[in-house]
This record gives C-alpha cells, structure tokens and sequence, in this order.
C-alpha cells in the first residue's frame, strides 16, 4: 500500500513540475489594449496572443518544435500588402522568438508550415484596427484570434509594395482577397473546409515580392510566372503584378500578352474590371499623350476577349474633382456629362477595334460620385479618372 502511494507521489509531483515548467516558459499575456496603441506595442500584443493560443490547443504532451508561417497582411481599401508589411513582420518574428515550441517564419516556397498566421487591416478615424487569426492547418482549424487598435502616430504605408500608383489592372470582389479577410476574421474553434487552404500561390507571390523589394525583377517575373501557372490563389493580382513588371523592363510583347491573361481571368470570375488611373487630357475625352499607346492596348484586348464571350459590356466613366468644397449643380452636371463623353470614347474605340461589340456595350457617367481618393487633381485626385468595366446579361438592356 504504501508502495502504491509512494508512486502516486512520485507522478503527482512530476505532473505538478511539467505544469509549472509549462507556465514558467510561456509568455504572460496581457489583458486586450484599452483603446489605440503603437505599432509596436500592438503587434507585439497580437503576436503573443495568437501564440500562446496555438501553444494552448496543441497540449502539454507535444514536445515537437513546430512551423508558424506569416502570411503578409492585407489592407481593406486595397485588397494588397501594405508597403509597411515588413515593420509588421519584424516585430512578430521577434516576439517569436519568446516561444520555444514554435519556428516562426514568413511564408515562402522553402517553408513547410504547421500553422498558417493571417491577419487584415482596416483604416479606422483612429488610425488602423487589425484582425488576425491562427490555423492549425492539418487540422484544418482555427485555434487564436485577436483584434487590436493601431494609433495613428506613425502611420502604415498601405501602398502596395510592387505596384504602388503603378497599378494598371484592379479587380473588385476578388475571392482570394474575401477568403483571406474570411480567415483573418475567424475566431478560435472555426472550422475551415479541408483542402480549402492552398498556401502554395501565396509562397510564390511572397517570394516575388521580395525579389522584387531586393532590386531582383527577373526573380520575381520567375516567381509571379510559377504562381500564375498554379491555376489558384489571386492569380489577377499575380497577373497585374507581372504586367507592371514586363512594363517595368519595357518588354511590351509580354506585357500585352499577359494583360489579356489579366482580362481573361477576370471573365472567367465574372468579376468587374476597373483600369487605374486611365488618365485624360484635362477637360477632354482624349487619352493622357504620354499613355495613349497603353491605354490603347488595354481596351484592345478588352475589346478582343469581350468578343469571343455571349455577354455584354458596360464601361462605367468618371472623373476627379477639380477643386475642393462643394459644387453646384451645373457643375455636377457637366462632371457627369464629362465622365459619360469619356465612356462614350472607350465605347468608340472597343467598337472599331472589335466591330462584333457594336450593340454590346452600355456606356454611364457617374462623374466624381463614388470616387476613391476624392482630393483634387494636384493632390491625387487623377486616380479617380478611370472607367470600369462590367459583364451584363445582354437582355438589361435590349
């Protein structure tokens, strides 16, 4: 009996020392921020949340060191990377370092990850509120979540790193960018359909990026190129990141062929294909001089891939706003007008390129309403003379 006894000590006390070794090793986790903090402090906070969540779920007995890759953060307004995603990273790569049973990583081709860490930022008056989740991912589930408030004292360049005010070709209601905010947003216990995670695309864009961030351009076209051929992921970002880049090197022969991929893919999502900024002569409906080549090859293979499909085509125009403060009523009227002669014009020149459109193409002016930047021309307002094209059933209007 007293054997007996003396055991249950002996495995009392070693449960009790795992226990305590347990909570000695694991970094304390403080109460949610009351309100905006910095960068830092805020990132550091989120970072160990969702880590001592995943060390939680994965239980005492499993002593196996394990990868957490980073998968960059996206921006609302954007659907991208911010510029900034490196200062986010580094300061949870460093935080990393505190939890011994986890290798913390970014994201890449040479990375073999256990657990997948998202996150999404949204533009708030105060500054940014992000949410951020961890997937075990052979287990296809979520096991952390957390929100936070950024303050605005130093501001996060949301930019997108490789095409900045560079981009061409933007798609609105793009899945890959839903899917990720999606995930981001999911709370501890979450499901996640099996084989709904494929970080592979994601590991090739990422490898691109910094290729591209190194000065190495014919890296990240390799890269953007293996991502683009995996048939998956956000392959109308990868194709417009490719496009900037083949404009970048002057390659015009591939930059047009892989700008009609773009438009392809967009008619295969059935997704609305916006061009930023398709810039005009000031006051007019003719194309900026130094862009008129561009923008024409642009409509061309819109043109092109539009007349092989049994759908319709309305382009959508607007314009900037000139001034700041209010306007009146003729002059919204004439903004309007203004922003219907430059649809008409895109309407002019799909059809002679393409003559099977005529009778296709529904042409609106919407002026400066739903305007994204809404600063005057000289303040970057000219991101808001662009024109969208939408894929209508061909019967709304006949």
């Amino acid at each position: 009996m007293k054997l007996i006894d003396s055991f249950k000590t002996r495995v009392f006390i070693a449960l009790l020392f795992l226990l305590v070794s347990s909570c000695a090793s694991t970094p304390k986790s403080s109460s949610d921020p009351v309100g905006a903090r910095s960068l830092k402090d805020g990132i550091s906070f989120l970072t160990r949340k969702l880590l001592n969540q995943a060390k939680e779920a994965r239980g005492l007995m499993n002593f196996k060191s394990e990868v957490v890759a980073i998968q960059h953060f996206r921006v609302d307004t954007t659907g991208d990377f911010p510029k900034d995603h490196g200062k986010i990273e580094k300061i949870m790569l460093e935080v990393g370092k505190e939890f011994s049973m986890f290798n913390v990583k970014i994201l890449s081709t040479g990375v073999k990850e256990d657990y997948l860490l998202t996150g999404f930022i949204y533009l708030k008056p105060f500054g940014y509120e992000i949410k951020a989740s961890i997937t075990d991912e052979e287990k296809s589930l979520v096991v952390g979540d957390s929100t936070i408030s950024i303050n605005n004292d130093k501001p996060i360049d949301t930019t997108p790193p490789v095409t900045g005010k560079d981009a061409v070709i933007g798609i609105t209601g793009d899945l890959g960018v839903k899917k990720h905010e999606v995930l981001a947003g999911s709370k501890a216990g979450t499901h996640i359909p099996p084989g709904s995670i494929n970080t592979d695309p994601c590991k090739q864009v990422n490898d691109a990026m910094k290729a591209f961030e190194a000065g190495d351009i014919e890296g990240a076209i390799t890269h953007y190129n293996s991502a683009l051929e995996t048939k998956e992921g956000r392959r109308l970002d990868v194709c417009r990141n490719l496009y900037n880049l083949y404009e970048r090197r002057d390659e015009k022969d591939n930059a047009r062929t892989t700008f009609g991929k773009c438009v392809t893919i967009a008619l295969e999502k059935n997704e609305k294909i916006e061009l930023l900024p398709l810039l005009f002569e000031f006051d007019s409906t003719d194309f900026n001089k130094y862009k008129k080549e561009e923008y024409e090859m642009w409509v061309d293979e819109i043109g092109k891939a539009f007349s092989k499909e049994n759908r319709c085509l309305e382009v959508v125009g607007y314009t900037s706003k000139s001034k700041r403060g209010s306007y009146s009523v003729s002059e919204q009227e004439y903004e309007r007008n203004l922003s219907l002669r430059r649809a008409g014009a895109i309407e002019g020149i799909l059809v002679n390129f393409s003559p099977s459109l005529s009778g296709k193409i529904r042409v609106i002016g919407k002026g400066f309403d739903e305007c994204r930047s809404c600063a005057p021309d000289d303040e970057g307002g000219d991101i808001d003379r662009r024109v969208e094209f939408n894929v209508i059933n061909c019967s709304e209007f006949q």
